[in-house]
């Protein structure tokens, strides 16, 4: 049985604010919420089977991703709210599964809880009868996560027509599952609900703190590749950066059910890296580009490059 017939609906990628996808957003009433480093995960039911799933797969008890699915199934009480809410009502619980990744400073007691950020209908379109889904607003799924003792993110500020000083200002207010007065959080999430890009798409934007992209870079400076002008090159300056080769190495090593990084792990880094930037990152590049010819095979050789550039400590 395939991912497709479990149901499996993948959640959208949240594009950076001022790309091209997400033009726009900030025109109207804008929910501002914290954005937390965890592991994307979800739960839903397909035909009265409750499913647990990561960002790109349904988990199984042989197949799990950082104790996601032996949690949902397990005896937890949070748990069991997520299960008994999905089966009563047909809706699916999108959320951060918080497992140390490249942000540890979170409160003792925030670890290994699912934290919903969006609540999702199934959907089936008109135009070409595809499955799909269509996100319910804060305030419609908001007293349906309370009533059964959920745990969701809520919102920072409602922001009106803001301007991106409003936004990077409100970035460093991000103190969600922090110790008191310690740190800020690692970005914000910009969600105007009912809002479609020039697509036909309902995306939501981010922002990353430049602090938090950057921490390791302030202790061993930034190390560069002088490259020729080839626009490979220049897609891969503008995707792979520190923060999401981390990121990337930590989702392995939960994957893999290792404590730590280990050196074996790198073929699938690499990898997954190349996948990363064709999957996630591609779109966005060809428009600025204005559709070039892309050379894959450079395109990989540039990614390996850029990787080990990102982290030299692990090659």
């Amino acid at each position: 049985m395939t991912d497709t017939d479990r149901g499996f609906q993948r959640y959208m990628h949240i594009e950076r604010l001022g790309n091209e996808e997400v033009d726009g957003i900030e025109d109207g009433t804008v929910l501002v919420f914290p954005k937390i480093d965890g592991t994307n995960s979800s739960i839903w039911v397909h035909n009265g089977v409750t499913y647990a799933g990561s960002r790109k797969r349904v988990l199984t008890v042989g197949s799990d991703n950082a104790g996601f699915n032996a949690w949902v199934f397990g005896d937890d009480p949070a748990a069991t709210a997520c299960r008994s809410l999905v089966q009563s009502n047909g809706v699916r619980l999108y959320g951060e599964w918080l497992v140390p990744h490249t942000f540890k400073g979170y409160r003792d007691d925030a670890w290994r809880r699912f934290w919903v950020f969006d609540v999702a209908v199934d959907r089936t379109r008109e135009k070409d009868h595809e499955r799909s889904v269509e996100f319910l607003s804060y305030d419609e799924y908001q007293p349906m996560l309370e009533a059964y003792g959920v745990d969701y993110i809520s919102p920072l500020k409602v922001v009106t027509n803001g301007t991106r000083e409003d936004f990077d200002t409100l970035l460093e207010q991000n103190h969600f599952l922090l110790p008191d007065g310690d740190g800020v959080g690692e970005g914000i999430v910009l969600k105007r609900y009912g809002y479609e890009n020039r697509y036909g798409r309902t995306t939501w934007a981010k922002i990353v703190r430049q602090a938090f992209k950057e921490a390791h870079v302030r202790e061993m400076g930034a190390p560069r590749l002088e490259r020729a002008s080839l626009v490979e090159a220049s897609i891969v300056d503008a995707t792979v950066t520190r923060e999401l080769v981390e990121k990337t190495m930590a989702k392995i090593a939960l994957q893999r059910d290792a404590t730590g990084w280990r050196s074996e792990f790198i073929p699938q880094l690499l990898g997954t890296m190349f996948h990363e930037v064709v999957v996630e990152e591609l779109w966005e590049q060809l428009k600025k580009h204005r559709n070039p010819v892309i050379d894959f095979k450079r395109l990989q050789r540039e990614v390996v490059k850029a990787t080990r550039l990102a982290v030299p400590d692990v090659f």
